[in-house]
């Protein structure tokens, strides 16, 4: 299960961030940072399979952790640790624990039919869907990406 495999992941990137520095840590950051969040925040909004489309949830994804990070960071200046490296680790660990768990306990309350399941047949679905397109679903499917690269790359030199 993919929220099974971000839960590892994010145990393993955490010491890693921490105790890396430079443009490693950016590297190992960013999936961290800009993807885990929002994917498991959309995990936990739409565990059904037919919700949304695997191209609405991967946007929504990057969408909802440029929110949620900020919002994370936002609540931690109020607290007695501050906006520093390790208790925004830690916050966003937790905040990834939580909706994974949420996220997993909808779904199993889902018939087995219904349930989102990530395979790799839909991944080439999105790789087929993104890349051998023509016109202008081509056009907005590169144009929806390109903002999602500015984006990050935006958030990340801020």
């Amino acid at each position: 299960m993919e929220l099974l495999l971000i839960l590892v992941m994010s145990l393993l990137l955490i010491p890693l961030v921490a105790l890396t520095s430079g443009p490693v840590r950016v590297l190992l950051g960013l999936f961290l940072v800009f993807f885990f969040p929002g994917y498991t925040f959309t995990a936990a909004l739409f565990p059904r399979k037919d919700s949304i489309s695997g191209i609405e949830r991967f946007a929504l994804s990057f969408g909802l952790s440029i929110v949620i990070v900020p919002l994370i960071g936002y609540l931690l200046n109020y607290t007695p640790w501050g906006i520093h490296l390790y208790p925004i680790l830690v916050s966003l660990l937790i905040f990834i624990f939580i909706t994974s768990f949420i996220a997993l306990y909808r779904r199993w309350h889902i018939p087995a039919g219904e349930r989102f399941e990530l395979k790799f047949d839909q991944l080439r679905q999105l790789y087929n869907m993104l890349f051998r397109q023509s016109g202008p679903n081509k056009t907005l499917y590169i144009i929806l990406i390109l903002m999602i690269i500015g984006t990050v790359g935006t958030i990340g030199y801020t």
